[in-house]
Formats: structure tokens, C-alpha cells, sequence
């Protein structure tokens, strides 16, 4: 496109790489496009410089030479504008801290980021264990189980990225939590979009207080058993709905009335959650709600329905716990209303 005759910034960068080639400059800003080994690199990050220039109302250039290196010059419209009075910064916060019984694992490839990384945490007072690839990882995890928190980088090398790291390391400890990191978009690294329950997200570039308040909030965040309690009498209904909620990462008990359903509650015991159908047959749905929330004060309740059931909603206003699910559903929709109720850690897809 012709460029807008004005006043620009320029910003410049320059290495001193390996070069492009014209074919490469050709599509270098193409999304998904990369010369990278597989789990470096998703080929999203010069498509989101270009995005932002353009939307801007600027353009970009890339000059490059082959075993010479390349300069990216971005050239965004002055602003000319009345210098703006801006208030006093407020004092900042005191940052969350941790103490040596709180252990955590990085992984990250790049040495520099990681000792960075390793020496923040232990500025907050984190015990701390590194390593450069997934398969180091794993091995640190089976010898120090005492590793709370596991936090990864996204595009690690050695066949295993920092999600199938997550995977299998909590597949030896399914307690264990997760933080993982990347710079480029969210989509490009979860699964479906949907970040796994219990698995926590920051992005790069980020700060020392943000770090410490994401690690702090996700250490304090109360233990989950990850167990719901599954009420339907139609067994086809609740294969699919058993199915739709161990993709979302739950465990499933059943039951196909409320008797078996009470029954359960008292041997289990660690339940995090109840859906609960209202054409059960001893008694109804319905009461079943009421009996479980005398026992269960604090457990969320979903009350599946195929019709819109306005008294039941009426019933059940003033309790926050208590959901309503149309009938039938989908998983995003499942999705959606547990994590209104906030359980197992999901973020709305």
C-alpha cells in the first residue's frame, strides 16, 4: 500500500543473524509462516508486529542480506498533540513474597531468561530447580517431589513443548500446578483455545511484581479435588455428559438418582461440584438440590433441564451457587457455567 506523506517515528532493529533470503523477506510477514525448528516459534510474531503498524497507521520494512544480518525499521505516525499533565504515581504495592518451603521448577531453554527468571523468584524467596528441555524436567519432578509449582516456557526444545511438559508432569503428580509462558498469542499454544483446568498463563515480556503476583495467587489458590458429581437417569445423557467433562480434565462419579446420589456424596466425600437433572424419579431433581445443600453448604450446584423450569430458577435466586443448564448442551456451554460457579480453575473459553 502508498504511504501517507508525514512526520514519522522511526524504531529500527538490527542483528547481526544469519540474513534472509528475498524469498523469505517475501513472506516473512505471513501468519504461521516460520523457519524454525518445530516447538521454537509459531511464526506469529512479525504477523503481529505488521498487524499493529498497519492498524496503526503505519508501515514496516524489513533489509536483510544474507550472512550479514537484517534491519526491521517500523515507522509509526508522530503525534501532535499538547503535552498532557500526568498525576503522581501512587505508591506501589509491597510484592507478594514466598518462603524456601515453597518450591518451584523452571523451564525455560534460553540460560539467560532462565537465570533472570531463577534469580527473581529467589529475590521473593522461592526455592528453586531449573531445566533446559521437558525431559530434564520430568527427571527433576520424579526426584524432588516436594516442587509446587511447575513454570514452563511454551516452545521448549527436544519433541516435547512446555504443554505436553504440563501433561506428563501432572500425570506423576495431579496436585502439582502449573504456570506456563509464552509471547505469542494465547490460541497458539492451548488446547482448543482453552486453557486445561488448574494451568495458569503469563505472557512475555513480563514484570518482576507481575510475576510475583501470579506465582503468589496461584500457590494460595485453595486445592481442588477436580471430582464431580454426575446425577442423570438416562444413561446415553450421561455418557455424554461423563465424556464432555473428563475432556474438560474432571474426574466423574455418577449416579442415577438421588438415592444413589446421596450414597455417593457420603462414600467420596472430596466432590467439588454436583450436576444434577430434574426428571430424576426419587424424588426430583429439585429436592435433591435442597437436600445436598443442607449437607453441602459451599458446593456448587448445576441444575440440568431440557425446559426452561422458571420456578426452579424462582426456588433457587438467592443461592450463588446454583446454576442452570439448558438440556441439551454442549461442552462450551458446560464450559461457561462451571466457570461462573468457579470450579476446577476453568477461564471461560
Amino acid at each position: 500500500a502508498e504511504v501517507v506523506a508525514g512526520q514519522y517515528v522511526a524504531i529500527c532493529v538490527t542483528d547481526t543473524g544469519s540474513g534472509m533470503t528475498p524469498e523469505v523477506i517475501e513472506r516473512a510477514f505471513e501468519p504461521f509462516f516460520t523457519t524454525e525448528d518445530v516447538g521454537h516459534g509459531t511464526g506469529l510474531g512479525l504477523s503481529q508486529v505488521y498487524g499493529f503498524v498497519k492498524q496503526s497507521g503505519g508501515h514496516v520494512k524489513i533489509y536483510s542480506e544474507v550472512n550479514q544480518g537484517t534491519t526491521i525499521k517500523i515507522y509509526l505516525p508522530r503525534l501532535h498533540a499538547a503535552e498532557i499533565a500526568t498525576p503522581p504515581p501512587k505508591p506501589a504495592a509491597p510484592l507478594a513474597r514466598g518462603q524456601a518451603s515453597e518450591t518451584i521448577l523452571v523451564v525455560e531453554d534460553d540460560p539467560d531468561v532462565r537465570n533472570h527468571t531463577k534469580a527473581v523468584l529467589g529475590e521473593l524467596g522461592y526455592r528453586t530447580f531449573e531445566a533446559g528441555t521437558g525431559r530434564a524436567a520430568l527427571q527433576l519432578l520424579k526426584t524432588h517431589p516436594e516442587i509446587k509449582l511447575l513454570f514452563t516456557d511454551v516452545g521448549l526444545p527436544g519433541g516435547m513443548n512446555g504443554r505436553e511438559l504440563a501433561d506428563d508432569a501432572r500425570r506423576l503428580n495431579a496436585d502439582l500446578k502449573v504456570l506456563m509462558t509464552t509471547g505469542y498469542a494465547r490460541n497458539a499454544i492451548v488446547h482448543d483455545g482453552k486453557l486445561d483446568p488448574g494451568v495458569q498463563l503469563i505472557t512475555k515480556p513480563f514484570t518482576y511484581a507481575a510475576l510475583a503476583a501470579k506465582v503468589r495467587s496461584i500457590l494460595d489458590a485453595p486445592p481442588r479435588s477436580g471430582r464431580i458429581l454426575l446425577v442423570e437417569d438416562e444413561p446415553l445423557i450421561r455418557m455424554a455428559a461423563v465424556e464432555q467433562l473428563e475432556a474438560l480434565g474432571f474426574k466423574v462419579e455418577t449416579a442415577g438418582s438421588a438415592a444413589d446420589a446421596m450414597s455417593k456424596l457420603k462414600l467420596v466425600g472430596d466432590v467439588e461440584a454436583a450436576i444434577i437433572d430434574v426428571g430424576l424419579p426419587d424424588p426430583t431433581g429439585d429436592v435433591l438440590v435442597s437436600e445436598v445443600r443442607v449437607i453441602y453448604p459451599k458446593m456448587p450446584i448445576i441444575i440440568a433441564s431440557g425446559y426452561n423450569a422458571p420456578e426452579l430458577r424462582e426456588k433457587f435466586k438467592t443461592d450463588t451457587l446454583v446454576a442452570f443448564l439448558g438440556k441439551p448442551y454442549t461442552e462450551a456451554q458446560l464450559r461457561s457455567v462451571l466457570s461462573s460457579l468457579n470450579v476446577g480453575g476453568l477461564s471461560a473459553a
